[in-house]
Parts: structure tokens; sequence; C-alpha cells
């Protein structure tokens, strides 16, 4: 019998490759209507603090939406990984005044200087916002296998979540654990999925 973690990296390995064909074009424009659900949904208006992934690579671009809050006077917060053995797969928020104040982390991705950056922790008036590389309409999400986000958001139970990702990110079912956080909301380039199940 397979077990769901070998199911789980077939469907992550499948679904980045597929997302890694998007066009840079695509991606942009894509990038810019999901930005654009974001920024004109109740739940960003009501929102205090924005807690946010830098994205990396071919991720669905997070940049215009953290620039646009600070602008706007929001508090915003990007995740860095903690290293060493005792601090195992761990991450922890700080919050930035800028961009310019974030430098290669883990696996080259953006991250906040600790030695600049103050310590943050989401409440109820926090809007988080989580990365993956697939999800369902459900909200199952499946993240990139290091369970960063699970263990993170388990510890911090506070606010809302909402994922941003490519129509062709969504499958019909992903396997879930039940440690497995998912968001309340998805947002594309072509719709806002309110998760059910």
């Amino acid at each position: 019998m397979v077990k769901n973690t070998e199911i789980k990296k077939g469907i992550r390995r499948r679904a980045l490759e597929r997302r890694g064909t998007l066009s840079p074009e695509f991606r942009e424009k894509a990038g810019r209507e999901i930005t654009d659900r974001v920024l004109s949904s109740e739940l960003y208006r009501q929102c205090r603090d924005i807690f946010c992934y830098v994205s990396f690579r071919d991720e669905a671009d997070t940049y215009s939406l953290i620039r646009y809050s600070l602008e706007q006077g929001h508090r915003v917060a990007v995740p860095k990984v903690m290293s060493g053995t005792a601090a195992g797969r761990r991450m922890e928020f700080y919050y930035i005044n800028n961009m310019d104040e974030l430098k290669p982390g883990a696996w080259g991705i953006p991250e906040p200087d600790p030695e600049i950056s103050v310590p943050a922790v989401p409440d109820q008036d926090a809007l988080i916002v989580m990365p993956g590389a697939a999800f369902d309409r459900t909200g199952r999400r499946l993240g990139y296998g290091g369970g960063y986000y699970d263990t993170y958001l388990r510890k911090h139970p506070e606010g809302i979540r909402i994922a941003l990702a490519y129509s062709s990110q969504l499958l019909d079912t992903i396997p879930a654990e039940s440690h497995d956080v998912r968001p309340e909301m998805i947002f594309t380039e072509n719709e806002c999925i309110v998760c059910v199940g």
C-alpha cells in the first residue's frame, strides 16, 4: 500500500512541474489579477497586519501585495526560517518597513534580518498569506514538504488564513493529514474560493 507521503510527493512534483511551465508573461498577468482580487476583498480591507510569504521563483507574486500594504500603512511581517538543530523545522515572522530589508536566507528565499527587524505574532486582525504547491477547493493544501507553515499556524491559530495560487494549481482533491492547516480562502487569477469541507 502506497503511503500518503509518497502520494503527496508525486502530486507535489507534478504540480511544481506544471507551475514551472507557465510563461513569465502569464505569471505576471495572473499575479496582478490575484493581487487585485486580494486588495479588493473585504478580508484585506478589515485586516490590520499582513503576514505574507515572500514569493520566490515561479510562486504567485506577493511583492506587489507587500509593497502596496506598506504604502497603505499596514504592518507587514514576513517569515524567516530559523536555523540550527535546536530550531528544528521552525520559522518566525518579523515586521519589515520596506523590501530593501530582505536578504537571501534559507534556499535563497528573501528573508528579514532579525538584527534589525521586530518580531511579529499574528492576532485576530491579521491576514496570513500562505504559499503552496497545490490546493483543492476545500482548502487542503500541499506545501513544499517542510511543514513550516503547518507547525507555525498550529502554534499561532489567530488571524484569517488565505492562499494565493494560479488556477492550474487547483486539483480535484489532495490527501490530507489531521495536522494540516488549511487556508480559509484561495485567491486565483480567475476567482476567490471560500474553502469548505
